[in-house]
Formats: C-alpha cells, structure tokens, sequence
C-alpha cells in the first residue's frame, strides 16, 4: 500500500534561520487533511422580521453529528471558543457569544482529540448555525451549532521505524518515543517524540533537525497503522561570533562566565537556553525576551555551518 504523509499540525518545522522557533516553540505534529465543506463558513440562517440594531450571537445549543465512540459532552469540553450556554451561565454569568474566527481553533482541537484516542482519520466539518430565537429586547439572538464529525475506524501501532537518521541510532531515538506497538496511536505521543528528539539534535548542533509521521494503513479488525518518523537532521553548526550589545554597563566577562557557548565550538541549542536562563536568574538584566530583539543568531556570511550569536541585554 501507498503511505499518506501527514503535515505538521502547528506548522513549526525548524527551518533556514528560525531558531528561536527551536529554542522557545515545540515541534508540531501531524494532521491529516481537513474535511470537504460545503462553505468556506458557517451559514447563519435568518429569522423572519426586521431588527434595528445587530443583535449579540448566542450559543444555545452544540450539537454533535455522527459521533459514537466519544460523547458529546466530552467533545465540548475540546472546545475554548465557542461554548453552548450552561445553567450557570443562565442565572448568573454573561451570554456565551458565538466566535466564528475561533470555530477554527475548536475544530482543530477536537480533530487532535481524536487523533490522540486513536482516530487518526477523524475530520470535523463546518458548523451549520441556526437561528431559534431572539431575545425579548431584541439585542440577542439564540442559535443552535449543528457541527458534523466523522470519526473514522481506531488504530492500533504496528510497525514503528525511523529513516533519515545518521547521528543518533533509532534504538536511541525510540526511547524519547513512547510509542508502542499494539497499543492506540496517540499524537500525543510523537509530538512529544518529536520534542525530544529536537533537543537531543539540538545540543550536537544540529538545530535545522525536522522531523514527521508517515503512516501505512491496514485494514485489519482491529485496523493498524505503521508509523515511520522522517528526520532530516541538517548540518552540524558551530559557533563563529558571540557578542553582547544592549545599555549594560556589567563588565563582558561576568556575561561570558554564564554563557555555556564559545566561539569556535558546537552551536548547542540546549546550552543557549540555559544560559539565557542563567543570565536572567542573576537579576541584573531585564529578562531576555524571544526574538531578534532578545536573542538573535544567524548564519554567518560565507560560511556553510557557522552561525553568529548575539544577545541584547539591558541592566534594570
């Protein structure tokens, strides 16, 4: 059989000079592809009649189309966005306004539920807003959220292997994933593989380490899924230049002495962090932010692997 490759769920690859990316943003793992809708939005279904002033959407009501294995309670309780209204929120809290730009966000965290309980094809489709009712004044509008599911067959692991890989030994790399065979697939458990593994190449230098999922189904009862986790590890970078701007007046050598990097040496992500963190811990600098404005590195002009560091410090 053909394998379907999955694309990154967050979508944050390390790749060309991104590094804060490595050093502060976890590796993303794999979503499969959305479902077909019939809009690219929700439709809101208009009542007869004529308001003066736009009324608030209101969530009465989420429905769940076609779910079986997981319940619909549970399925809400994915969703941060777009809440239906409680009898809490009746009597005492405000009204639960519909959000249509987050509607995306709830799909995809129940999408990644699913593939965290196995349903690694499962696909939420666009939600079909209806209109109940208005309020007595006119200022709300009570819809009901009709959202479509599709959860697909559960898959247990089969085979799980690595390619790509020359440093580091897949027995080495198999530890950072607790991933076992005949066990649920669980997304949870490669993102965290993946995050493991990222640090692993990142303190040897290799900080443009990418890595995903490529799945090979079977239809077996139960159904299983072979994984192979693609890496491209990159080139080993080392260390050309490392300097300090900012106003500080604290002498350059109590900086270097909590810098574990050195000019010349691995460009080691993990000590990068640490250090960061070391020179916030002494309380003399404003902390050092993510970004180029805290910390940026960059590859050094003629030069295949070498990148230089600069950190920007500011005394309080």
């Amino acid at each position: 059989m053909t394998s379907t490759r999955a694309t990154p769920t967050l979508r944050s690859h390390l790749a060309g000079v991104a590094i804060m990316t490595a050093l502060l943003v976890p590796l993303a793992g794999s979503e499969a592809a959305g479902v077909p809708a019939d809009a690219t939005s929700p439709t809101i279904l208009q009542p007869t009649g004529k308001v003066d002033e736009r009324p608030t959407i209101v969530i009465q009501s989420i429905t769940f189309v076609g779910n079986q294995a997981i319940g619909s309670r549970t399925l809400k309780r994915q969703m941060t966005g777009n809440k239906e209204r409680s009898v809490w929120t009746r009597l005492f809290g405000g009204p639960s306004a519909y959000q249509p730009a987050t509607f995306q966000d709830d799909k995809e965290k129940l999408e990644a539920y699913y593939r965290d309980q196995g349903y690694i094809t499962a696909r939420v489709g666009e939600a079909e807003v209806k209109v109940v009712g208005d309020s007595h004044d006119k200022k709300r509008r009570f819809v009901d959220l009709r959202i479509p599911v599709f959860e697909g067959r559960r898959y247990k692991v089969g085979e799980f292997r690595f390619d790509g890989n020359t440093v580091i030994t897949s027995d080495t790399l198999r530890v950072m994933f607790k991933v076992d065979r005949g066990a649920y697939y669980s997304e949870h458990a490669i993102r965290q593989g993946l995050a493991k593994a990222r640090e692993a190449y990142g303190s040897s230098g290799y900080f443009e380490f990418t890595g995903y999922p490529d799945f090979r189904f079977r239809d077996p009862t139960p159904p299983i899924v072979d994984i192979t986790v693609r890496l491209q590890e990159g080139m080993q970078f080392f260390v050309h230049r490392l300097a300090f701007t900012g106003s500080t007046t604290r002498p350059e050598s109590l900086i270097r002495g909590e810098v574990r990097l050195a000019e010349g040496g691995v460009f080691d992500t993990e000590a990068l962090k640490h250090s960061i963190k070391r020179l916030n811990q002494l309380g003399y600098f404003k902390p050092i932010k993510g970004g180029t404005e805290g910390v940026d590195v960059s590859k050094t002009p003629g030069e295949d692997n070498k990148v230089d560091v600069r950190l920007n410090l500011e005394d309080r």
